[in-house]
């Protein structure tokens, strides 16, 4: 396979546009085409790991391509939270054997480990991190990996926030709402009213971000067992995805909305079981 088309899945070129801005200025990584405008969440799931063995076998006879390792790093974050852990939902609410959650966390580390070795090549250290443009979007990811990784282990995510800071400070809008989905997640474990905050100014500014819903009802509400605002969120995502099917919302949205709908049938399959 030509190592052009490697950078092609949908899922690996998220772009930006949030429904109250205008367009944003893309950092994207070269050879790639900016478009997310996939519909089809199966067919990424389908897909996507016959380009990442490619990719790894690309990576393998020539480690020296800065590029496809960033690239590499973004599609296993994004593979392990746009698919895996979508798939985990069912397993969390049903307390069961945890499959897809364990595969998430292995794609994350993987991404993880993947960074190291790209802050290693570019001459950059954690503790005193001097990013170019070209490193947002994979130390982006890499922190966003970091961070789920810790999350899971109920503690802070403090290295991965001090990569955030650096990154949102300078472009706060990067990949459609990275960076205030992250600080909710990261306020919730310490101050859950801050952290519901964040996610309730981010939903009034960008409606059309679906997944941002449905990422709030699983850890603001169900996590935190906030019944009563549970049944309002749900038909505000069910009615989202019923304007998003019929031609509503940005397209550079369509996966995060296609990724929303798996997760909102997951919660209308268990819905009495989970309060």
């Amino acid at each position: 396979m030509p190592l052009m088309r490697l950078f092609c899945l949908p899922f690996l070129l998220l772009s930006c546009t949030l429904t109250t801005q205008p367009p944003l200025q893309l950092a994207g990584l070269e050879g790639t085409q900016i478009s997310f405008t996939e519909r089809d969440w199966d067919w990424v799931r389908e897909v996507s790991p016959r380009h990442f063995l490619e990719m790894e076998k690309e990576l393998a006879k020539n480690p020296d391509q800065p590029k496809l390792r960033a690239n590499l790093i973004r599609s296993y974050s994004l593979y392990a939270s746009l698919v895996f852990e979508t798939l985990a939902l069912e397993e969390k609410i049903l307390d069961e054997r945890k499959y897809y959650h364990e595969r998430a966390l292995k794609l994350h580390q993987k991404a993880v480990d993947l960074g190291e070795v790209y802050l290693k090549n570019r001459g950059l250290s954690r503790e005193a991190l001097k990013l170019s443009e070209e490193d947002y979007l994979p130390l982006l990811y890499f922190a966003k990996s970091q961070a789920a990784l810790s999350f899971n282990a109920t503690t802070p995510a403090l290295s991965a926030k001090s990569i955030f800071d650096q990154i949102c400070l300078v472009n706060p809008k990067i990949e459609a709402g990275e960076c205030p989905l992250f600080y909710a997640r990261f306020e919730l474990h310490s101050n859950p009213q801050t952290g519901k905050a964040i996610y309730q100014r981010f939903l009034k500014e960008n409606p059309y971000h679906l997944l941002a819903r449905a990422l709030y009802i699983e850890f603001a509400l169900i996590d935190l067992k906030n019944e009563n605002e549970f049944s309002d969120q749900f038909y505000d995502l069910e009615e989202g995805i019923r304007k998003w099917q019929e031609g509503a919302g940005p397209r550079e949205l369509n996966l995060l909305s296609a990724t929303a709908k798996v997760r909102f049938r997951v919660l209308q399959r268990y819905r009495r079981r989970i309060f």
